[in-house]
């Protein structure tokens, strides 16, 4: 009887271990064809199965890779959040849940690449793909690195588009923060109010502080002759700043030949038997990462300059037709546009405006503004009368000194070595960097 348990126990075991060589087999083939750039399983969103001409396995971008790219791109802007992008992309075609939505800004077959997750004793290892790349690698490191430096977000109740100077608004009586909400008449019609609380009865109606503001804005006229300077200076800060980012990239072409020298020590070691194959992947895959890192910053400072100008160009223009601007973004960015322009809150006394504080560089910008009573000191309101020729030192150090600050915050933000922030400051580097992010769309 014994001895029949023991041929049982042999007879059950024998499928067993045949179905895990199987398993190993089909793991194994899976993986050499994944190191030869093939994709072996379900195609990603935004391509399509196809065959190489030699038979092998890959992918083909179908029409939805222009709403990968787009994904990319909105998100690479730090403005917004996975779900924010998710949710602005879904009418336009790309249905998918938030889990799948994530993978998708994390996987690397969209940048060309094929990912080789650990197995056994070997570690896992990134390659060529045989496909076509959706996104470049500058934009795909861009988007990895706000992945990686977001922080979770507290949990912030959804701004309705009809209250934008909710939370900015002080009351003039009692200077506490007025809320909004709707109120309907005897006749069922719905009015919205911007009121205090506690007892205080304090209220404006919605629609005409919110175009009293849009006024405001409007009279703000950017003098010309002041943006073209600003202007001037912000190229000759990015001139100077050209030498440091040619040294740079002089710097990392040279270690970039000292680790391709080290690879070849290690394959050196590994023809003399020095080093076993398992040794030689990991130094190589170390090095080859390394590599990876810094020519993507070289690319990053090589475009560096000319993507300055082109951000500087567009966003004075921006800058220069800031009521236009303000009017059709969202309560989001016009909460964004009001925080940076006025620091501090804005009082609305049922005619016009007064804040306690301005943006200095823009009020020197702009021509005197009669429609915002600005509380301040006599001796402020004394200095911006005097004439346009005495203030012109002054005015120009000012301007250099955002141009300069300009300069560290764009640089900080297309740093992989520095967090993005994702609100602004208030400064007017911040300000426009605001502006360039939130209106420019993909230009593809």
């Amino acid at each position: 009887m014994s001895d029949n348990k023991v041929l049982l126990a042999i007879y059950l075991a024998i499928p067993e271990v045949e179905n895990d060589k199987i398993s190993e087999r089909t793991i194994d083939g899976q993986r050499r064809a994944q190191k030869e750039g093939c994709h072996v399983t379900k195609a990603p969103f935004g391509y399509d199965k196809c065959r190489t001409p030699l038979g092998k396995s890959s992918l083909k971008p179908n029409d939805n890779a222009k709403l990968v790219l787009k994904a990319y791109k909105l998100f690479s802007k730090g403005i917004y959040t996975a779900e924010e992008v998710r949710r602005r992309l879904r009418p336009e075609g790309m249905k998918m849940n938030k889990q799948n939505f994530s993978y998708l800004l994390r996987n690397s077959v969209y940048n060309g690449k094929i990912t080789i997750k650990p197995h056994g004793k070997e570690e896992e290892q990134t390659v060529d793909g045989l496909n076509e790349a959706i996104i470049n690698d500058h934009l795909f490191n861009k988007v990895q690195e706000v992945l990686q430096n977001r922080r979770t977000q507290p949990l912030i109740k959804k701004r309705q588009e009809r209250y934008p100077l909710r939370g900015y608004l002080l009351c003039p009586k009692c200077d506490r923060i007025l809320t909004a909400s709707a109120s309907r008449s005897r006749s069922g019609a719905r009015y919205d109010y911007y009121h205090c609380q506690d007892g205080c009865k304090t209220r404006f109606r919605a629609d005409l502080c919110n175009g009293e503001l849009y006024q405001l804005l409007q009279s703000f006229e950017f003098k010309p002759e002041i943006v073209e300077l600003f202007k001037q200076i912000l190229f000759q800060v990015y001139n100077e700043k050209d030498l440091d980012h040619i040294s740079r990239i002089k710097t990392l072409n040279e270690e970039i030949k000292s680790i391709e020298k080290n690879i070849e020590k290690a394959e050196d070691k590994l023809i003399t038997d020095a080093i076993d194959d398992n040794a030689y992947k990991k130094i190589s895959n170390r090095y080859s990462k390394l590599i990876q890192t810094k020519k993507i910053e070289i690319l990053e400072l090589k475009s560096l300059t000319k993507e300055v100008k082109r951000h500087i160009d567009q966003g004075l223009t921006i800058l220069s037709n800031l009521h236009t601007t303000y009017f059709e973004s969202t309560v989001e960015i016009k909460q964004k546009i009001l925080g940076s322009i006025f620091p501090g809150k804005l009082i609305f006394n049922g005619k016009n405006y007064r804040t306690a504080k301005m943006n200095e560089v823009i009020f020197l910008m702009t021509s005197n503004n009669k429609h915002l009573e600005r509380g301040i000191k006599k001796q402020t309101a004394k200095n911006s009368d005097l004439s346009n020729l005495a203030p012109l030192l002054g005015l120009t150090s000012t301007l250099s000194r955002s141009a300069r600050s300009l300069s560290i915050n764009f640089s900080s933000k297309n740093s992989n070595t520095v967090k993005q922030k994702r609100q602004p400051c208030g400064c007017l580097s911040c300000f426009m960097l605001l502006f360039l992010d939130s209106n420019q769309g993909p230009s593809d």
